[in-house]
């Protein structure tokens, strides 16, 4: 189980999740691997690794980063005269939530459920206009 886990903390790609997060992730495998490495190493001290292995892994967070646009400000002391689009970004399983926890939605899913909105929404660009 313990190589499992290292070789699944292996394929963590440290620019998706927080530094924080990837920082304990770290810590644990470099004492996974010492635990790994020692023949003379008992099952507990082997299961205890692994187990710390596994919270690290299941405890690394998500990186989002948010863009505006505009991107700053157009009006005067810090005010947007104009409409303000936020956009999220992440990677991986992002869940959310719009009434305080009581229930999630994937990130996934709403995306998907955009990209149909839109195809059937007949574009503006072909509409017939009549000049008179």
């Amino acid at each position: 189980m313990l190589a499992l886990l290292l070789n699944q903390a292996d394929q963590v790609v440290a620019d998706h999740y927080t530094a924080e997060s990837v920082t304990a992730l770290q810590v644990e495998v470099s004492a996974a691997q010492s635990v790994n490495n020692n023949t003379g190493a008992s099952q507990g001290e082997v299961d205890a690794a692994a187990q710390k292995l596994r919270e690290a892994l299941e405890g690394l967070k998500i990186k989002i980063t948010a863009s505006l646009d505009p991107s700053a400000p157009n009006g005067l002391n810090g005010w947007y005269t104009a409409p303000v689009t936020v956009t999220l970004s992440a990677y991986g399983n992002v869940q959310y939530s719009l009434d305080g926890g009581s229930s999630w939605s994937s990130w996934k899913r709403l995306k998907r459920e955009r990209q149909k909105e839109k195809a059937r929404k007949p574009a503006n660009c072909c509409k017939r206009i009549s000049r008179k």
